[in-house]
């Protein structure tokens, strides 16, 4: 690479970027692959998930390994780029404001380019098929937790004695439980007999809460119990005691036609009152509050409990 041939430089650029996209891809695939899944399969006598499951026995320790040689091999892609490949580009330009121009242009293309196959596109796919990638790359990953054993040991030690410092001890730290690992411990509870299938579902509607919307939990319209506004206040009154609910969709000429939400309270109250038993339900209706079906439920819910609504039409 002195001779000024910038190729050794170009092939050793293109090599790393490839072993980065294999360091990624494992990673990713280990950090989204299911633990419980994997040991029980490890159970259960599978081969590649009983090399998988040791990993978990020091997760930490090898996603370090990984992280590791993932900042290695993009340092290594810079200081070839650096000595070999840029000074040649560099060269074919003009001194002064060009030459300047060409180096920050080709080094931002090359980022770029180190970023989208090296790193994002692979990451795409390993989180896709998280679970065959976990099987078919744990020896790279074993085999990286091998070589980078003592700057691991090194880097890890120094870790935790900076978190000593701001006030976290342990190096027995736990780690976050990711949605699906949560799920699959649900699921695993449910065919142990622990839970039924009413309190799965419940437990996996609430887990997934965030990425819930309106449509997905709301009441279908065939199934709602609702008042007609042509009613007397003293035919709705026997109508709402005989279901088992406190508040309805007042709605007109058909249920799409939604113009109020009618609360019992403020039904009995009228009825009570002899001056108001002739009054529509129009009147005494409150003010429907509307949401689009794509609304976020996290969002929803923390707007209905701040304005203290407790009945939404979709």
């Amino acid at each position: 690479m002195e001779d000024g041939n910038p190729r050794p430089g170009a092939f050793i650029i293109i090599f790393l970027i490839l072993l980065n996209a294999f360091l990624v891809v494992a990673k990713t695939a280990f950090d989204n692959v299911s633990e419980s899944t994997v040991r029980k399969k490890a159970e259960e006598g599978e081969q590649r998930a009983l090399r998988l499951s040791k990993l978990f026995d020091k997760p930490d320790y090898y996603r370090h390994a990984l992280l590791f040689s993932f900042l290695a091999t993009n340092t290594m892609i810079g200081a070839v780029w650096m000595q070999s490949v840029l000074p040649y580009i560099t060269g074919l330009a003009k001194k002064g404001i060009v030459k300047n121009c060409y180096s920050i242009l080709y080094t931002i293309l090359l980022v770029m380019l180190s970023a989208l196959f090296g790193a994002i596109l692979p990451q795409k796919c390993a989180r896709k098929y998280a679970q065959n990638i976990a099987y078919r790359y744990a020896w790279l990953i074993e085999l990286i937790g091998v070589i980078f054993r003592p700057i691991t040991w090194i880097l890890e030690k120094t870790m935790y004695f900076l978190l000593r410092i701001v006030g976290i001890k342990g190096e027995k730290m736990q780690e976050n439980i990711t949605e699906d690992e949560l799920i699959s411990m649900v699921n695993e509870g449910h065919e142990q007999g622990v839970f039924d299938a009413d309190e799965v579902e419940m437990i996996s509607n609430i887990i997934e809460l965030d990425e819930k919307e309106a449509q997905d939990i709301m009441t279908p319209k065939k199934r709602i119990i609702a008042v007609n506004a042509t009613m007397t206040i003293e035919k709705a009154l026997q109508f709402m005691l005989s279901e088992k609910y406190t508040r309805y969709p007042l709605f007109e000429d058909n249920r799409d036609n939604i113009i109020g939400v009618l609360y019992l309270k403020d039904v009995i109250t009228a009825y009570i009152a002899k001056d108001q038993k002739n009054r529509s339900l129009r009147e005494i209706a409150r003010e429907a509050y509307y949401v689009p079906d794509t609304q976020n439920i996290n969002i929803l819910f923390h707007e209905m409990q701040s304005k203290n609504i407790h009945m939404a039409i979709v």
